[in-house]
């Protein structure tokens, strides 16, 4: 091997080690099954290649079959909405999955952001900051932890339900199979069209095991790519708290440098600081060295987003484009069933939850940003600034035009993402499920 392979090498190792670094200080769990991300070596690496391959060939085998499902129950509307629901599901994480790993400029962005959360944005010398840091540095942890602790559970719950619960219900109460066509077994986790018989043993097993096989795969990616995406959104908010935080703390800073000045000052020349002139110019220049260091944070903050706005973009337009779909779907299919307390009914409620859920703590995160990044212009005020000099007030005139810029995410550019979009598709929701209510009576 050469020396420019053992210098790559070498380079991918330490880029490797920083994504860890970063998930581990995220506290992001299961990352190792993810398919996300590819170890460099070892038994891993063979895990990721070999699985993410099966993974695509079996997502691609089940959407070449959806559509004929689709196609050949068009008459039900039920089957119809349940196999496009999870079609449209496949086909996004399908898309994102290709995205991410053989356009890999994702997959670039996605490990240069969590190389970047290893360390913190910006370190002050103020202690005072350096404790609030820490503490919404651990705010931020339990924040993460509290998340996989709620939705690792729900929906593993909601997998055991469409997986297990449903199948055997239906086994034990006999319900009649659709159609007298082999392809279809109403027994499986979803009435998906097979290139084989589902009503021998050996079919059904398979087709079972392909169904368990990709809807494990698409929950572990479901849930370390979203739980990423909303520490992410959490770290922007948490450095505009410590940005304002630090932007109250203005005149300690200012105080905390003069002192060091001081103590500079005082081991170079070896005598007490009786005289002012050794160092008043120096002293002039620290509010407005405090000011640039908070001007640099603000900097490193807008740099992060742009990265993760990058990232997010696409992801955040197909996926909420498919739970706009879906929630506004599910409003029409559940006025067209007589009752809602049946196995179909209950598997529509837990999705639409779910699906509301999904498109809400979005929304949430990304207008509780847009609030975090407005506040950074208040607590300019917070700033001495009537104490500047003509130059320090035009370094912070330019501040406030930098921190006047909205930090608002988008979802490629259609839509916006704040609560104000939850709002209006929850309004388009309901006026559906109102409309075709008024229709049925």
């Amino acid at each position: 091997m050469s020396k420019d392979d053992d210098m790559t090498n070498e380079a991918e190792e330490t880029e490797f080690e920083n994504v860890i670094n970063g998930l581990e200080r995220a506290n992001i769990k299961f990352y190792q099954i993810s398919l996300l991300l590819l170890y460099p070596s070892g038994f891993w690496k063979y895990y990721n290649y070999t699985a993410l391959v099966l993974l695509e060939i079996a997502t691609f085998y089940f959407l070449f079959t959806g559509v004929i499902t689709i196609y050949s129950q068009v008459n039900n509307i039920f089957v119809v909405f349940e196999i496009a629901n999870a079609f449209m599901i496949r086909l996004a994480v399908f898309i994102n999955l290709a995205d991410f790993h053989f356009v890999r400029k994702k997959r670039i962005l996605w490990y240069k952001l969590l190389s970047y959360c290893k360390d913190e944005f910006y370190e002050y010398d103020c202690e005072s900051v350096k404790k609030e840091m820490a503490r919404l540095r651990l705010l931020c942890r339990n924040n993460m932890r509290w998340f996989f602790m709620i939705s690792v559970p729900a929906l593993l719950i909601n997998f055991f339900f469409i997986f297990v619960v449903i199948p055997i219900t239906r086994y034990i109460i006999g319900e009649e199979q659709l159609t007298d066509d082999p392809a279809y077994n109403v027994f499986l986790p979803l009435p998906w069209w097979s290139m084989f018989s589902t009503r021998t043993t050996t079919g059904f097993t398979i087709q079972y095991l392909l169904m368990l096989f990709v809807g494990f795969n698409l929950l572990t990616i479901f849930i370390i790519y979203v739980s990423t995406g909303f520490y992410f959104m959490m770290e922007l908010v948490v450095q505009f708290k410590i940005l304002c935080f630090a932007l109250t703390k203005h005149e300690e800073r200012i105080e905390i440098h003069k002192a060091g000045l001081r103590e500079r000052n005082l081991e170079q020349s070896g005598l007490l600081l009786s005289t002012k002139d050794a160092q008043k110019y120096d002293e002039n220049a620290i509010p407005t060295e405090v000011l640039i260091q908070s001007i640099l944070h603000h900097l490193k903050i807008r740099e992060f987003f742009n990265m993760f706005q990058e990232f997010s973009s696409f992801f955040f337009g197909l996926v909420l484009s498919v739970n706009m779909l879906v929630i506004v779907a599910l409003s029409v299919i559940l006025t067209k069933m007589d009752s809602l307390w049946t196995i179909e009914g209950l598997k529509f409620i837990s999705i639409f939850f779910f699906e509301i859920l999904h498109i809400f703590c979005f929304t949430y995160f990304g207008s509780m940003l847009v609030e975090e990044s407005h506040n950074v212009k208040r607590s300019l005020y917070s700033i001495h600034w009537y104490g500047f000099n003509s130059n320090q007030k035009k370094i912070l005139n330019i501040f406030q035009i930098q921190s006047a810029s909205k930090f608002l995410l988008s979802a490629s550019g259609i839509y916006d993402i704040d609560l104000n979009t939850f709002l209006q598709v929850m309004q388009t929701a309901y006026s559906v499920f109102n409309v075709f209510s008024n229709m049925k009576t």
